[in-house]
């Protein structure tokens, strides 16, 4: 018994899911396939129609029962056996161009079968007569029925003939004709017709209901547009719509839904001439209405012309982090740093180096530096690095969307390196001594200042210099102001790119030992007779006090200062020193070798060389 139930169960559940499958199959087919033809009446056979016979009366309307059908109108011909006509009345004929008849009829019996001729005429006016010209058919039935047949009987002899085409009718109206020449005729069912394509709206397209014969021209529907060329369809005789001509396809921002086009909602979108439907806006871009076929970014968010329309929208990168400088030799630092955090949503990525310092005019970018390119696009190498200057040095992360918002800050790390070696000072005393003592006095600044002017060919006669100068370059460490980008140098042949985030300052400062080590360098440079010259008149720099400016010489500042001797006793001294910018190694050898020529100095009214800082 369960397993009875059992298997009536699934026998239901079987014929469910054909039902399912019947449904979904009659469905698609309403919504895939034209629809069946109909049928438009245009003339009847019925009690009050209106035939004329010729000769007169030789046709008449009986009513007779016909088994189930009851009594219906009968047009009859049983007089005699000549050739006799009958017209119905002129009608118009409307849309119609192609005619069809049906006709049910039955013949008595004949020795020789007598077919009944159907005529059509197809004229602007009503006729009263026929001819051979405007026949079309030649009807026959299948089985006769005897003289002596009784009326019940007669049903079973009457033959139908359905659907015939009785062909073009081209004028404003027609009149069908029947003619026989047998003995009798009963015609119990006569019908004229046209038939017509329905409207439909199939494919996105829709086409209003046509005659037989027509050529149509068809609309998309909402949210639809043509493509490949006019939209068109033919409706053959028979009612049934031909192939179509033409395509509609959803318009940019709607997607197909059943035989029309839905818009896009709020946040979705559909592109121009894609097939599938709508899909969501792609990261940080959204949709303001509904049908739209692209997506807007988002504030600070951009996207470029030749990007694909699903690309989400982007923005340029943060600055590099860790930014970081190693200190290689007296010319040259190596730059180091990583990647942005965020890449602003996009693969690509570039840097740019710029290199600043302060010049006579403000700031301006570096001149005579080299950039070399790492190991790895996140390092570089500056060379041509003056170790006695300040440095700004700035890498900017750019991607292609800095080249569409430009570059903001925000892309941009920079560090502030200062000078990692003191330059030079050279400290000299010129006295005016007398046998008991050794003093300096303004006026002997006055009188060094008159014979400056002096000629050096006649040095050694006249110079009466009474200034005692000490030459020495003391430059105070000073950070650069806050600098304005003008230059970027690309570290890679990449793309340019973005902004500053918080300044970092380095600063490089030397210890003892490398000051010692630097001093030996730079008298190696010198040359070993200047270098000899000068090795013995050295001096710290806590020996020296600076004091007011008294004025400006060739290389830089004079100083007014007070030197301490090694032995503790303090003198007022003139300090010379070399003014920033003043570099280059020959003309560093011009300074000292002033310096050199006023150490030889050895008279009572001559400058005297105290001392040299470096």
């Amino acid at each position: 018994m369960e397993e009875q139930l059992l298997q009536t169960h699934c026998g239901e559940s079987g014929n469910m899911r054909v039902l399912l499958v019947l449904l979904l199959l009659w469905t698609l087919g309403l919504s895939s396939t034209p629809p069946p033809p109909q049928d438009v009446d245009i003339l009847r056979l019925t009690q009050q129609s209106t035939w004329k016979s010729h000769p007169e009366k030789e046709y008449v309307i009986l009513r007779m029962r016909l088994g189930a059908m009851g009594l219906v109108p009968v047009l009859q011909a049983c007089a005699s056996s000549a050739r006799r006509t009958v017209l119905s009345e002129w009608t118009e004929r409307g849309e119609a161009k192609h005619l069809y008849v049906d006709i049910t009829f039955a013949q008595e019996q004949e020795p020789q079968p007598v077919p009944l001729q159907v005529h059509l005429l197809d004229h602007m006016f009503p006729s009263t007569h026929t001819s051979e010209r405007w026949k079309v058919l030649e009807l026959n039935v299948s089985q006769q029925f005897p003289p002596t047949t009784p009326t019940s009987e007669l049903p079973s002899y009457f033959s139908p003939h359905m659907g015939l085409p009785l062909g073009v009718v081209r004028t404003a109206g027609f009149q069908l004709g029947l003619s026989f020449s047998g003995t009798c005729v009963l015609v119990s069912a006569l019908r004229v017709f046209y038939r017509r394509c329905s409207h439909m709206v199939l494919d996105l397209s829709s086409f209003s209901a046509a005659a037989g014969g027509s050529t149509v021209r068809g609309s998309c529907v909402q949210g639809a547009v043509e493509v490949e060329g006019p939209l068109e369809r033919t409706c053959s005789e028979g009612g049934v719509w031909g192939p179509q001509q033409g395509q509609c396809v959803c318009a940019a921002g709607h997607q197909p839904a059943a035989d029309s086009c839905q818009a896009c909602g709020i946040g979705f979108y559909r592109w121009a001439n894609e097939s599938g439907g709508c899909q969501k806006c792609p990261p940080h871009s959204q949709t303001l209405r509904l049908g739209s076929d692209w997506c807007e970014c988002e504030e600070g968010f951009s996207r470029l012309p030749s990007d694909p329309h699903d690309l989400g929208c982007a923005q340029p990168p943060s600055a590099p982090v860790n930014l970081t400088v190693h200190h290689f030799d007296d010319s040259v630092l190596i730059l180091t740093w990583d990647p942005p955090l965020d890449h602003g949503g996009r693969p690509e990525m570039s840097y740019h180096v710029q290199c600043e310092t302060r010049g006579q005019y403000g700031t301006q970018s570096c001149e005579g530096v080299l950039y070399l390119m790492g190991a790895d696009p996140t390092s570089v190498n500056l060379t041509g690095l003056d170790p006695y200057q300040d440095y700004r040095l700035s890498v900017q992360a750019q991607n292609d969307i800095s080249k569409v918002q430009g570059a903001p800050s925000s892309s941009t790390a920079s560090v502030i390196i200062h000078r990692w070696r003191a330059p030079p000072v050279v400290t000299v005393s010129a006295t005016h001594t007398t046998r008991e003592e050794a003093r300096v006095t303004s006026q002997s600044l006055q009188q060094r200042g008159q014979y400056v002017s002096v000629s050096v060919g006649v040095l050694f006669g006249v110079l009466l210099l009474l200034v005692v100068i000490s030459v020495s370059v003391c430059i105070r460490q000073r950070k650069l102001n806050t600098l304005r980008p003008e230059q970027y140098l690309g570290l890679s042949p990449i793309n340019p790119g973005v902004s500053y985030r918080r300044t970092q300052d380095t600063e490089v400062t030397p210890d003892p030992a490398h000051q010692a080590e630097s001093v030996m360098q730079l008298f190696e440079r010198l040359g070993v007779g200047l270098a000899a010259s000068l090795k013995d008149v050295l001096v710290e720099r806590r020996q020296l006090t600076l004091g007011n400016q008294l004025g400006n010489g060739e290389f830089g500042a004079v100083y007014e200062a007070v030197f301490t001797r090694a032995d503790g006793e303090s003198m007022k001294v003139a300090v010379k020193t070399m003014r920033v910018g003043f570099h280059r190694q020959e003309e560093l050898n011009e300074f000292l070798r002033e310096a050199e020529i006023m150490k030889n100095f050895d008279h009572d009214n001559v400058v005297r060389l105290l001392g040299i800082k470096l």
